[in-house]
């Protein structure tokens, strides 16, 4: 497992080893979208920031809290089955 440093600019890198630099817009920008299905129905998976002092990865998984406009141009029949907690992703 790889140690992961968290800085605000460019000017805070100390190592001189390869660096790979990923933003936020780069996870934005993939077309993948995740459903869960809840006592709602399907409801989109978010990310969103944490920003509490316990979380490591500074990201989590939020769930709208109700269905939307994508999950009914998304979801089709074949998901009829799925049970509560169930994924899928498009």
């Amino acid at each position: 497992r790889m140690a992961v440093d968290w800085v605000q600019n460019f000017d805070e890198l100390t190592c001189t080893c390869p660096v790979l630099v990923l933003a936020h817009e780069f996870f934005d920008a993939m077309p993948i979208h995740r459903f869960q299905k809840t006592e709602k129905g399907w409801c989109e998976v978010f990310v969103e920031m944490d920003t509490s002092r316990r979380s490591e990865e500074h990201f989590r998984f939020v769930l709208h809290p109700k269905p939307t406009l994508r999950n009914v141009l998304t979801l089709d029949a074949r998901l009829k089955d799925a049970k509560m907690g169930d994924c899928f992703e498009s």
